[in-house]
């Protein structure tokens, strides 16, 4: 049993060090090159007035959380990536 426990003692927990706050999301800037991509792709011709509404979508319902308060707004990466996959599936039409 020793032997499955010894070292547990030396675990960190990463997301609140500086350099890894934004480890475990999408910033913003990448979140909306991962948007751009899918209009791209699943809706060739998507105006930007499409883009908008989406993106302002994606912030009201995705946006908002945090590891520290100086480390930028993240977008939960499980969920967006649903929703996106969703949208793609669908043609380009948003999820209910």
């Amino acid at each position: 049993m020793d032997d499955l426990t010894i070292g547990y003692n030396i675990a960190e927990i990463l997301t609140l060090e500086p350099s890894f706050l934004n480890m475990l999301g999408f910033t913003y800037e990448e979140t909306k090159t991962y948007l751009r991509y899918v209009l791209d792709k699943y809706t060739p011709g998507a105006s930007e007035e499409s883009f908008e509404e989406i993106w302002q979508l994606i912030v009201s319902n995705y946006d908002g959380y945090r590891f520290s308060p100086i480390g930028e707004r993240l977008f939960n990466s499980t969920i967006l990536t649903c929703f996106l996959k969703k949208f793609a599936a669908n043609a380009g039409s948003i999820p209910p």
